[in-house]
């Protein structure tokens, strides 16, 4: 069995982009040639969750500063994946085209 290929999209917490999420979902899905394991990266208030943000308490991620609210989630990629093998990156608004 071929491992899936681990992919992380940073969109927005309450589906204001829901049209570009599945628009990349399925250009992502159209051209892969192994399985996909998506991680939808977006900010949560579930305190288990590894996106969480509570700004009125000052836990959590703080986005502010950041161009988007998601851009600084990259950085929790690494654990989210216990600091084992390779993930992708995306921001929402790429294509896949191939």
């Amino acid at each position: 069995m071929t491992d899936p290929i681990r992919i992380f999209i940073g969109t927005s917490a309450n589906d204001e982009d829901l049209e570009f999420d599945c628009t990349v979902h399925y250009t992502l899905e159209k051209y892969a040639s192994r399985p996909l394991d998506i991680t939808w990266m977006r900010l949560s208030r579930d305190p288990n969750s590894i996106w969480y943000s509570n700004p009125a308490t000052r836990q959590g991620w703080n986005t502010q500063g950041w161009a988007t609210p998601f851009s600084a989630l990259r950085w929790g990629i690494p654990a989210a994946c216990n600091f084992e093998g390779k993930a992708i990156y995306m921001d929402l608004d790429k294509l896949v085209r191939a």
